[in-house]
């Protein structure tokens, strides 16, 4: 990190550079054109009076503080994003998706190394790490381009082709009809977004239902020891979906570890032993985890020595479980 200190450092200055130079240079050509037109004025008055320098600097900075307050509104309009994607940053992986720590955690290990060495170059060496692999910012680079290209060309257009007499403002109806067309577009994408939502968060009700269901069933018709073989591997299904689903496979360890619940169940037995996470973590190429996790539940779902009606309802459950994520498999 120490390494990288020094060119963060430098990107910082010349960022800082170039905001300091698109402040002063307009403000002393401001300063410039104040100072003329004070002259002129009291030049056709007749008289000449010392002139308010504070009220000067006020008028010639009138246009530098509309850029600062430009861009406070645009930082104030990208902090939550900034805190969405910094906030859990700090945090080892397994504390931000929701899961349990573990003490031989390399995360933890590293976060402690982060907090003895809180200096500002690594804080900032931090924040540029997770904003070059932030997903926001990420989908937040074709709008902000486009908005850079389209201010581009209003510079160009106000710098070179208005002073020589081209219009210096379009036709007004173009964009009324520009606004119709995005707020039509806008309106639409949101209730697709909506929709999908609405039957994703369903679905995700009926598959924690139908785990529900098959813990009670198994619990009221299977014996015990068979009822706790069966069982520990309910939780592994909805835990490799929500990664499979969320392309986070390199936090399915994790979340597996998570799902065993406490450690008083791990130490009776009643959850997934790391040899058996290690199993589903290294499957057979080509085949997701919840299917591997699915076709385990079923196999222990033949093993089990219930009576018969009860042990097609089992097997009746297990289809329809499959059958409401569709694609996850």
């Amino acid at each position: 990190m120490q390494r990288q200190a020094p060119k963060l450092r430098a990107a910082g200055f010349l960022l800082f550079g170039f905001a300091s130079f698109a402040f002063v240079v307009p403000a002393s050509n401001r300063i410039s054109l104040v100072g003329v037109r004070h002259g002129l004025r009291h030049g056709l008055a007749g008289k000449m009076k010392e002139p308010d320098r504070c009220r000067m600097a006020l008028k010639a900075f009138d246009g530098g503080f509309d850029v600062l307050t430009q861009l406070l509104t645009l930082s104030l309009a990208l902090s939550p994003a900034v805190m969405y994607e910094f906030l859990p940053g700090w945090m080892p992986d397994g504390h931000a998706a929701g899961v349990a720590l573990q003490e031989d955690s390399s995360e933890l290990q590293l976060l402690s190394e982060d907090l003895k060495d809180s200096s500002l170059d690594s804080i900032l060496v931090r924040l540029a790490r997770l904003l070059g692999r932030s997903d926001t910012f990420l989908r937040l680079q074709k709008p902000l381009s486009s908005l850079n290209y389209i201010a581009a060309a209003v510079l160009a257009y106000n710098l070179f082709l208005a002073p020589s007499g081209f219009p210096a403002r379009l036709p007004e109806p173009l964009f009324g009809l520009c606004s119709v067309g995005l707020g039509l577009l806008i309106l639409s994408r949101v209730s697709s977004a909506t929709e999908r939502f609405s039957a994703a968060r369903s679905l995700w009700a009926d598959v924690v239902s139908a785990i529900r269901n098959l813990s009670r069933q198994a619990h009221l018709w299977a014996g015990r020891d068979e009822f706790i073989k069966f069982s520990r591997w309910l939780p592994a299904l909805p835990a490799a979906m929500l990664c499979h689903l969320r392309h986070a496979e390199p936090e399915l360890g994790a979340m597996l570890r998570a799902s065993r619940g406490s450690r008083a169940l791990q130490a009776a037995d009643s959850s997934l032993s790391d040899r058996e996470i290690e199993e589903v973590i290294g499957r057979p190429e080509g085949m997701s985890s919840p299917r591997y996790v699915y076709l385990r539940i079923m196999a222990l779902s033949t093993e089990l020595e219930v009576p018969e009606l009860q042990k097609t309802a089992l097997e009746n459950e297990l289809p329809g479980k499959a059958a409401l994520t569709g694609g996850a498999y």
